[in-house]
């Protein structure tokens, strides 16, 4: 029987560096014979099993508690009998061992040496003792603190360790006993905080970023995630997309936070770091190799080897493939041994060609097929895509849940690659606005002939069944050569590889063909553009409108609800509720939308204006009531509350005028009544209501002292107040309602007498 040492398929390690070993107490073994096998095999030597490794079949952890965890040295026991245990492997015709070729490679040489790989994630810890020797500062940036210090921030979860396991995957340095020996153990390695779009901003240094991120990747396709050198992102069920092997739940022993090491990085994570590593012995072999070489090397030297998938086929263009896995396991040797030989592709041309705008309904339980035939840009020879390498669909579509909807792709050779699982979960009714999708399954084929899109509605929950989806329109994106890229050669390797392989996304600057078409939008940049339209341009003269998830588009001009950044030439969206304004915060707004107000005091945008304010609809603003009113509406002085010391005298707020003054309707302020009176109607003699200390009153009129043919009495009282709001009603009744709202309150403030309030308004 063989012991598979190396790793247990995503490492559990036996390296093997300039001579010297590393063991570790797991294993990967190989037990065709299934769990019940296993189990005693298992326990007849000593060991645990901790189950099969992940999806691959017949290949299980074994775990031995009383061997040296860590060891430079070979520990014989226990598990040299399983070596020796006829049961282990069946395949006679195979060494049946458990690495990814790793060892191989090294042989011939090549580590890494002078290759710079950056992990995109939350940080490295550039001090541990694994990672320190092969550091780069300069292949290094925190985009959160604006520094080149990538150190992780440390808390009692130590939820930042990612970057930093993924790293010792990569580049941890060989020979110093610690946790494990990288992939590319000579490379430099540097961790860059936090996205993937910080890399635009930074000049170009390192050679290869990977970015370890996980399954829900948000960009608005797998073509968008990623336009510069080499990247190698972990993908997941849900990711349709390039080279992608989806292999979940494998553990790794690598370098972790606080100088230790960890066996518990596990995931899909674990594929990238490693598929990094192996592209950096590949640019150590020929530094010369591009993106799309090392694209067309994964494709040609991967294998299918022991994974199981229901959905694997053989292209036209003769590759094998499927969604789970992509076309296979990595081979570290040939990749290395490719590369080194290896003479760089013919350049990339692109052929899009759009449907007509004609909506087509999405049914529930029925397939929506259209089509499109594509010439492949066959009369222009010298722009001509003949041989396919990434094919992209551009959709339109609006749907009520669009979780729903599955779609697929079919080639002119037949080859089916489904673009859109359905998902449980997605709930959304925004539809897929030029949304895009990636396929490359249909590597190496013939491009030229009628593709199919197929779109099936199944829903999963009730729906209004009158509300159908709409595919509007799609367009298909056809990225290949006009030559052969490479000879077809039947290397057949015998290599057993367990280990996954990731989303391998390398993109760049195309030469574009549309035939359709002509020249690109007047909005459009520098860079081009893959059609005719706005939202086809790559780059913008002015503003970009949009996001990648809704798709975007160029204008000279941000519409209302955004603001125009200036540096990085974006519409940036203002705040809920601003139609313009200079920036995202609430209170810098300069207008609101429909049903709300402009408060330019605190220059945010409200439902209600506050106190002292009234709204102006026209104006769609707060604009400040009379000085004397605490509350009005819709004009300044028509006031419903006014301040202290003020009456409100209809709608109207007067000040309350004090003995010996009353109110000048002319001037509107409080005038002094002749030196008679104690309260007045007016400055006149004869306009006294009641008369000043000293004085009689006599008619209507206070004096000194009583007249001939008068006697000094007591006052007339009720009788003449009640003469004297007679006259004031007969004053009323020839005015209008207004006035006449007034001089109440006035006789009201005045007299200060209830009585005269009621009979007035029984007058009225």
């Amino acid at each position: 029987m063989r012991l598979s040492v190396g790793f247990v398929l995503s490492t559990f390690w036996l390296w093997e560096a300039s001579l010297s070993r590393v063991y570790t107490n797991h294993w990967a073994v190989r037990i065709p014979g299934g769990p019940a096998e296993a189990d005693k095999l298992a326990s007849k030597y000593g060991f645990t099993n901790l189950g099969q490794i992940g999806g691959l079949e017949h290949h299980y952890h074994f775990h031995h508690s009383r061997v040296v965890r860590r060891s430079t040295f070979a520990t014989r026991g226990t598990h040299s009998f399983i070596h020796m245990d006829p049961k282990h492997c069946s395949d006679k015709n195979s060494r049946c061992r458990s690495e990814m070729n790793i060892l191989a490679a090294w042989q011939r040489g090549y580590t890494g040496r002078n290759v710079v790989v950056t992990i995109l994630d939350d940080g490295i810890e550039r001090n541990h003792p694994d990672l320190a020797q092969n550091y780069d500062q300069l292949a290094s940036y925190d985009v959160n603190g604006n520094d080149y210090d990538p150190t992780p921030r440390y808390d009692f979860s130590n939820e930042n360790k990612h970057g930093t396991r993924c790293a010792g995957e990569v580049a941890a340095v060989a020979n110093n006993s610690h946790c494990i020996v990288g992939i590319a153990y000579n490379a430099r390695i540097g961790g860059m905080c936090e996205s993937v779009y910080s890399l635009l901003t930074l000049p170009r240094y390192h050679d290869m970023p990977s970015a370890i991120w996980g399954r829900f990747v948000q960009a608005r396709s797998c073509a968008e995630r990623c336009k510069f050198f080499f990247i190698v992102l972990a993908g997941g069920r849900t990711d349709k997309c390039i080279l992608c092997s989806d292999l979940a739940g494998f553990l790794s022993v690598t370098t972790d936070l606080r100088q230790r090491c960890t066996e518990g990085h596990t995931g899909t994570s674990v594929s990238a770091p490693m598929v990094a590593g192996v592209i950096a012995l590949a640019l150590e072999a020929n530094p010369l190799i591009t993106w799309r070489d090392v694209q067309h090397l994964l494709v040609k030297t991967s294998r299918q080897a022991h994974l199981k998938a229901s959905d694997w086929k053989t292209n036209a263009a003769g590759h094998k493939v499927s969604h789970l896995y992509g076309f296979g396991l990595v081979d570290a040797e040939a990749m290395v041994v490719e590369a080194k030989k290896w003479r760089n592709v013919p350049p990339q041309h692109t052929y899009s060609k759009t449907s007509d705008r004609r909506t087509r309904y999405i049914r529930a339980d029925q397939k929506l097929n259209a089509s499109i035939s594509s010439s492949g840009c066959s009369d222009q020879p010298d722009q001509q895509v003949v041989f396919l390498e990434h094919v992209v669909v551009r959709v339109l579509i609006v749907h009520p849940r669009r979780g729903d909807l599955e779609i697929s792709l079919v080639s002119p050779s037949g080859t089916r690659s489904q673009l859109l699982a359905q998902r449980l979960f997605d709930n959304s009714n925004e539809g897929f606005r030029n949304w895009e999708f990636m396929t490359v399954h249909c590597w190496g084929e013939r491009a030229e002939g009628t593709w199919t899109l197929e779109i099936s509605d199944s829903p999963s929950q009730l729906r209004n069944p009158e509300v159908l989806g709409k595919l509007k329109e799609w367009t298909l994106i056809l990225h290949g050569t006009t030559e052969h890229p490479y000879q077809s050669q039947s290397s057949q390797h015998s290599h057993s590889l367990e280990i996954p392989t990731a989303d391998v996304i390398l993109s760049t600057a195309s030469v574009v063909c549309d035939c359709t078409s002509g020249p690109c939008h007047p909005e459009c940049g520098d860079q081009g553009c893959d059609g005719p339209d706005a939202d086809h341009c790559l780059n913008c003269i002015h503003f970009s409108l949009g996001s990648l998830k809704a798709g975007r588009t160029c204008v000279s001009h941000c519409p209302l609800g955004y603001f125009e950044d200036g540096e990085a030439r974006r519409c940036r969206r203002c705040h809920r509720g601003c139609e313009k304004c200079v920036a995202r915060r609430p209170n810098e707004c300069r207008s609101c939308r429909r049903g709300l107000y402009f408060d330019s005091k605190e220059s945010t945008c409200v439902e209600t204006c506050p106190v002292g304010y009234f709204h102006d609809d026209g104006q769609r603003r707060c604009l400040k009531c009379h000085e004397n009113c605490l509350k009005c509406l819709r004009d300044a002085d028509r006031c419903t509350a006014c301040k202290d010391g003020i009456s409100l005298a209809g709608m109207t707020c007067v000040p309350e005028c004090a003995n010996g003054t009353f109110f000048n309707l002319e001037e509107m302020k409080c005038s002094p009544c002749h030196i008679s009176c104690s309260t007045c109607t007016g400055p006149g003699l004869e306009e006294c209501i009641q008369c000043a200390p000293d004085y009689l009153q006599q008619e209507w009129r206070c004096v000194r002292s009583c007249a001939p043919g008068y006697y000094r009495g007591e006052a007339a009282g009720f009788t003449q107040r009640i003469i004297l709001i007679y006259y004031y009603y007969i004053f009323l009744c020839s005015i209008n309602v207004y006035i006449k709202l007034l001089l109440y309150v006035y006789i009201y403030i005045h007299t200060r007498i209830i009585y005269i309030c009621i009979l007035y308004l029984l007058f009225i």
